[in-house]
């Protein structure tokens, strides 16, 4: 009896890492995303592009960054005003395994997005929690399902992100993704593993 408790202690130890590193899922990757988004009372979507790149502390962890720039309209005094934003931000972020090909995920984030109209420019700083599943749908492809809350100023925001990845090549994937709590919101890019 004491033998299998002790089997039992060390597979919940050590069989986590093992599975994760079976499941063959990247957190060593490059990727850029064209961005669109459309909210019901914003007088034209914001689009533009998105640069992440994700690099492993351990089997564990991994540290995120991200850079995006972009254009949005705003009306100023009955006019239509063209907007760049640039935002940049950095965070950490924990998976485990949950089943054989799957892990769940989670993230803290703090970034800043900086809004330059035409009249004056505005900065925002902004602090993200999520948490999430990532695992392998076949042997090829890759999906996300990320939940995530976000505060900008005295302002909270939901998300509930579905993505998929498809491999080009060994290292090469082609990735889109949609809000779904804001069918208005996607993105599509190409992500690269190393």
């Amino acid at each position: 009896m004491k033998r299998n408790v002790i089997a039992l202690v060390a597979a919940a130890l050590f069989a986590p890492p093992s599975l994760c590193l079976a499941n063959e899922l990247s957190y060593d990757f490059i990727q850029l995303s064209l961005a669109y988004t459309s909210f019901q009372d914003a007088p034209s979507p914001t689009r533009g592009f998105d640069l992440d790149l994700k690099k492993s502390m351990n089997e564990r962890a991994f540290f995120y960054g991200a850079f995006g720039t972009g254009s949005v309209s705003t009306v100023f005094g009955g006019v239509e005003v063209a907007d760049l934003l640039v935002g940049a931000g950095f965070g950490v972020g924990y998976h485990r395994p949950v089943y054989k090909k799957i892990d769940l995920v989670s993230t803290v984030e703090i970034y800043q997005i900086d809004i330059q109209p035409g009249a004056l420019p505005v900065s925002l700083n902004a602090f993200s929690l999520g948490a999430g599943l990532r695992g392998k749908i076949n042997k090829k492809a890759e999906g996300n399902l990320f939940a995530s809350y976000a505060k900008v100023r005295e302002v909270f925001t939901y998300s509930l992100d579905l993505q998929l990845d498809y491999p080009l090549n060994r290292r090469l994937l082609v990735s889109g993704g949609i809000d779904l709590l804001n069918l208005r919101a996607f993105s599509v890019g190409l992500r690269s593993n190393f």
